[in-house]
């Protein structure tokens, strides 16, 4: 599905002044699905395409991402925590299993933590590849330059869509599974370009809350990680870090996959989500 076309399937919400795009697909127990910087939710169609047969699927972009306002503001998790709870109240969401990708992964290790705590039954929380332990994530140099205050004024002024794409697809393994158009379609709408700098933020909010976040796996809520083994950015040198951490989780090793497992390995990654949450439902 191109992502026009996904976005045309979905609906918004206001939060304040600005409006946040979600969609829900399917029926049947909940899956809640949080995607990863730069990109939007539309990362998961592939995986929802086959899970909406027996689950419903919620999926819906951050702000600063994707369909959602894109508003030229610093950006914070906290902020994204009451996204998160206003497409969950206007989704009607009260309980699901959270799928939790990249930029993402710390919402889940938050809800883990219970701070705070999730607006909705928590049944367990599945991982894709993010930065689990801040000290471990290898940020682009990209990121690195766009985080500096020269970064966030020049920035936006050189993201032309070859150089976006090239640094993007850098982190894939099967670059043929990276939708370039409709990533750049959703990176650079509504302005989106202006606000990548901004965005970042999160690198440094995770590293001052590294210990929290690390030890937040350790938590008695079900946890699992399905994995992309050779991501430059957060691969099996995150996995391998977290996983003394994470006693009696569920892991899946994907080798031969980069940063996006739900677009390089989408059938495996539906798969594993389908499996896992299938036992999550039936112990809750």
């Amino acid at each position: 599905m191109s992502w026009h076309a996904w976005v045309d399937g979905g609906r918004r919400v206001a939060l304040g002044a600005e409006q946040v795009w979600y969609r829900v697909d399917g029926a049947g127990p909940t899956l809640l699905f949080a995607h990863g910087y730069p990109t939007s939710s539309h990362d998961f169609a592939p995986v929802i395409a086959v899970l909406a047969k027996t689950y419903r699927c919620v999926s819906f972009d951050f702000l600063g991402f994707g369909a959602s306002s894109k508003p030229k503001r610093d950006y914070d998790y906290a902020l994204q925590h009451q996204v998160l709870a206003r497409v969950t109240a206007a989704a009607d969401v009260s309980r699901a299993v959270l799928v939790a990708h990249d930029y993402a992964v710390t919402l889940g290790q938050d809800f883990l933590a219970r701070t705070p705590s999730a607006p909705f039954v928590l049944d367990g929380v599945i991982f894709l590849n993010g930065g689990l332990d801040p000290a471990q994530h290898r940020a682009r140099v990209i990121q690195r330059f766009l985080a500096t205050r020269f970064g966030r004024v020049v920035g936006p002024r050189i993201l032309g869509r070859k150089a976006v794409l090239r640094s993007l697809g850098a982190i894939f393994v099967r670059k043929d599974r990276l939708p370039a158009d409709d990533a750049w379609e959703a990176m650079s709408s509504g302005g989106g370009i202006a606000v990548l700098p901004r965005l970042l933020h999160y690198m440094a909010e995770r590293r001052c809350r590294r210990d929290a976040l690390i030890a937040s796996l350790g938590a008695s809520t079900p946890r699992a990680f399905v994995w992309g083994m050779d991501d430059p950015v957060s691969g099996a040198h995150v996995l391998e870090a977290i996983r003394p951490h994470a006693g009696g989780a569920i892991f899946r090793e994907l080798h031969g996959v980069g940063h996006y497992p739900q677009l390089e390995a989408s059938h495996e990654v539906a798969a594993f989500i389908d499996a896992t949450a299938a036992a999550w439902n039936k112990r809750a």
